[in-house]
């Protein structure tokens, strides 16, 4: 089971943020000046997959630190409004909100970005300890890992001791390595495929290498192995299924917050009891609606317009395509 019977709360931990997001109307010059344009919204991968969450009405609690700033008052006003509950978080007023800026090209991907993050370090073991309570109720933990590595470690000491499933983030390349010596402890992990190959030290670059990750990863003590693939989906690996789910084709407006959407979808769908390849078309479900969105998180996500996501890929049989 990846989530506990009887427990309908997900507690989330990690980074909240505003992002600020360059996108260039051309192709983009390295070293120069680029005409575009430059948006300001709420972020935060941890942040993000709560408010997934609490748009798709399920019970979330976040615990994450921000600064008592304007950027902080954002951040919570948006969070909270999306149905989380933010009664737990860390408000400092010596430091301030993290801030995310990313550089995308006129594809909308993502380019570059510089992440300023120094108030994650509040994220303490003792203040996770301080709220063990909350562990106790919850049917999953949700970690990003631009957590310091002691409270990652106090993460995993809980959720061991009440035997909490819990699901790890890698966020980046280089936040993966946080992870890389703990994969035995950890139930779920959902990186992208330049985080998978930090993760299993090999080059992937071929399909065939995705499933060669995926079983690393297996062997290494993960249980359920979810590797993202940007437009050519998802592979899924765990004891019982292995394979890929194909994406839905959709007109990217920006690609920020789409894997954070599909880990948000991704808990729904086993909150829901769906089995794994059915959360994952959730959580590709999720995500095709984020895409769609100039936002990290869609405000047109609901429950309802994520099941007709879902029931198109059920009906064009990627739920069963080349799962074993």
């Amino acid at each position: 089971m990846f989530v506990r019977e009887g427990k309908k709360t997900v507690l989330i931990i990690g980074g909240s943020n505003v992002d600020i997001k360059g996108r260039s109307k051309g192709v983009l010059i390295p070293h120069t000046s680029n005409p575009g344009t430059i948006e300001l919204s709420v972020g935060g991968v941890a942040r993000n997959i709560a408010e997934n969450l609490g748009r798709l009405q399920v019970n979330t609690t976040l615990l994450t630190a921000i600064g008592e700033d304007e950027y902080g008052t954002l951040i919570k006003k948006r969070t909270e409004e999306s149905g989380v509950n933010m009664s737990e978080i860390i408000c400092s007023k010596e430091h301030r909100s993290s801030i995310f800026m990313a550089v995308l090209n006129k594809k909308s991907d993502l380019e570059t970005a510089i992440s300023d993050m120094v108030i994650l370090d509040l994220i303490t073991p003792e203040y996770i300890k301080s709220k063990e309570h909350l562990f106790q109720e919850s049917a999953i933990v949700v970690i990003d890992v631009s957590i310091p590595r002691k409270t990652i470690e106090a993460v995993i000491d809980i959720c061991q001791k009440y035997t909490i499933p819990l699901c790890v983030e890698p966020v980046s390349v280089s936040k993966s390595e946080y992870a890389k010596d703990l994969l035995d402890k950890i139930d779920i992990i959902t990186p992208n495929k330049d985080e998978a190959e930090m993760l299993v030290d090999i080059s992937i670059d071929d399909m065939e290498r995705v499933r060669e990750a995926g079983e690393i990863l297996l062997n290494k003590g993960v249980k359920m192995v979810v590797i993202t693939l940007g437009p050519e989906g998802v592979y899924l690996a765990t004891a019982n299924q292995k394979g890929f789910i194909s994406s839905v084709a959709t007109l990217v407006v920006d690609a920020i917050g789409a894997g954070d959407a599909l880990v948000g979808g991704l808990i729904y769908g086993l909150m829901k009891g769906q089995s794994e390849a059915s959360a994952i078309a959730s959580g590709v479900a999720t995500a095709t609606i984020t895409l769609s969105s100039r936002e990290a998180v869609s405000p047109d996500l609901t429950p309802i317009k994520l099941e007709a996501i879902y029931r198109e890929l059920e009906s064009r049989m990627l739920l069963r395509k080349n799962l074993v």
